[in-house]
């Protein structure tokens, strides 16, 4: 019994390490986002297993035991700490919100406590192109009004992913009174650059044209995406400006394409110059204006809309520094933003829709929406 217990106990004290260490390998990345969003649900059984080991006078895996309980923890006190003035920073930012009263961090949520969405999905396609269909699924409440319009674009290194990804944010959204039209688009290396961009505006214009079908008001249209989805929405968010686009949501987005390819991460991780070159045609050196015009950091304009980036600190697959690259473009500009930085997150950190990182991140995307949609 006590040798059972003693490996349970440093099994999962090992996983523990994975909050405060970047995850060596893309299977451990996997893992750790696992573990830094839903590590709060093992405190408990730790705290079981610690308190049972100081009875059988294991008082050394007792103390492995509590540390690592505390370890598991730290994401959720930090997201904890993050709420309190998270609606104050956000009203500053961008004005009041008409939201309905609502916590940014819900700790009935965390236990998945709460109503389940649905939501009316149609899938369209939007164009063909060498004989590829490229749908976008459509979500709403399917209530007779014209409503705000999210355009959601996936990641997956630009290689992979599909619009079904995220599908419960979606569905939330849906509930909230936007129509939520998330996008397929050429995958690399079949398509490169700009062939992704033109497809996303090829969408928009698709969800203008049948606008009154879908009950969208043109007039605010917001584009949000996530990894390489945040790249491709930066662009066309960028190329488009603010009479077009309402505002732009990033998440864990690499905006500069020549910096993260001349400062790449952790190969193990994500062979990222084998990625961008891949998406841009080539290397830096051979596809050169390819890198710097897929990099929202170089397509700044006085006229780009407002934008919400957020990112994990403990991101390991697109360096936290992008949204400096970006941040240091924009501050010069008349346009509000916000960088909602979440201690000990990794990169996908929303992917569990109840998780702290999760919850943080939509409590802020609700707020900037209805800020620009009044």
């Amino acid at each position: 019994m006590k040798s059972i217990l003693s490996f349970c106990i440093i099994v999962i004290a090992i996983g523990s390490l994975l909050v405060l260490f970047p995850a060596p390998l893309n299977m451990l990345w996997i893992l750790k986002i696992g573990i830094t969003e839903l590590g709060y649900l093992l405190v408990v059984p730790l705290l079981l297993f610690s308190f049972i080991s100081y009875r059988y006078k294991m008082k050394i895996v007792a103390t492995i035991s509590l540390i690592a309980s505390l370890i598991y923890a730290l994401p959720l006190i930090s997201a904890y700490f993050i709420s309190i003035p998270l609606k104050n920073h956000l009203t500053f930012t961008y004005g009041a919100a008409n939201m309905a009263p609502t916590a940014p961090l819900s700790f009935s949520r965390l236990l998945n406590i709460g109503t389940n969405y649905t939501a009316q999905v149609r899938n369209e396609v939007y164009k063909t192109i060498k004989g590829q269909k490229l749908e976008v699924a459509i979500y709403s409440d399917g209530k007779p009004y014209l409503k705000p319009c999210v355009v959601a674009v996936h990641g997956g290194a630009w290689s992979s992913g599909d619009n079904t990804m995220f599908a419960n944010f979606d569905t939330y959204m849906a509930n909230k009174g936007y129509v939520v039209a998330d996008v397929n688009y050429q995958l690399a290396p079949k398509a490169i650059f700009p062939a992704q961009e033109h497809d996303i505006m090829a969408a928009i214009a698709y969800l203008k044209a049948h606008a009154a079908e879908y009950q969208i008001d043109v007039n605010k249209i917001f584009l949000l995406g996530r990894s390489a989805g945040g790249q491709l929405a930066g662009v066309t968010a960028f190329h488009l400006g603010r009479s077009e686009i309402k505002g732009l949501i990033c998440f864990y987005t690499p905006h500069d394409m020549v910096w993260g390819y001349s400062a790449p991460g952790n190969p193990m991780i994500l062979d990222s110059r084998k990625v961008l070159s891949a998406y841009l045609g080539g290397s830096l050196y051979e596809a050169s204006a390819n890198f710097f015009a897929a990099s929202p950091v170089h397509q700044v304009k006085d006229n780009i809309p407002p934008l919400l980036l957020i990112h994990g600190e403990g991101d390991e697959m697109v360096a936290y520094e992008h949204n400096m690259h970006l941040i240091e473009k924009i501050a010069k500009k008349s346009v509000p933003y916000y960088l909602l930085s979440i201690p000990f997150a990794t990169h996908g950190c929303d992917y569990f829709f109840q998780s702290p990182s999760a919850q943080l991140s939509t409590f802020a995307i609700e707020h900037f929406l209805k800020s620009y949609s009044n």
